[in-house]
Parts: structure tokens; C-alpha cells; sequence
């Protein structure tokens, strides 16, 4: 279902819980608001989300260059000690 479905679906259904009285323009706009809210809040947890994973594949990045620069160091130590 899209958008456009969606508010249509729900504006109906306010048309008929207020007694099917003529505020047609009234229903669609609330029946809007509620939809465009929830998409909202779905954003703003997905967004949440993407934050979260990014924060921790940034943590494993930067472990990841830690232990390879320690590695690299302990070789280097290893190569300089062989050649004295």
C-alpha cells in the first residue's frame, strides 16, 4: 500500500467513526497527520540505527588499525633486532 492509499484508508475510516458527517478535508488532514507521524517515527529509529552500527563498525575500524600498527611495530622490532 502506498502514501496516498494509506491515508485514504485511514481518512475513511475517521469519515465513518464521526457518523460519516461532511468534514471530508478535516478527516484527510488528521488521517495525514497520523500517518506522516508513524513514517516519522520509523525514520528516526532507522536512523537510530544506522548511528549505532556506524559508531560500532568505527570502533571495529580502529581496533582493527590498533592491532595492525602493533603488529607492524613488533616486526620492526624483530627485523632491527636480527640486524644487530
Amino acid at each position: 500500500m502506498n502514501l496516498r492509499e494509506e491515508i485514504s484508508k485511514l481518512a475513511y475510516e475517521l469519515y465513518e467513526k464521526s457518523g460519516r458527517a461532511g468534514r471530508d478535508l478535516e478527516n484527510w488532514l488528521e488521517a495525514e497527520k497520523i500517518v506522516m507521524a508513524k513514517y516519522a517515527k520509523k525514520e528516526a529509529a532507522a536512523a537510530k540505527m544506522v548511528e549505532e552500527a556506524a559508531g560500532a563498525a568505527a570502533a571495529k575500524v580502529k581496533k582493527a588499525v590498533k592491532e595492525t600498527v602493533t603488529g607492524i611495530k613488533t616486526a620492526a622490532k624483530k627485523t632491527l633486532t636480527k640486524r644487530k
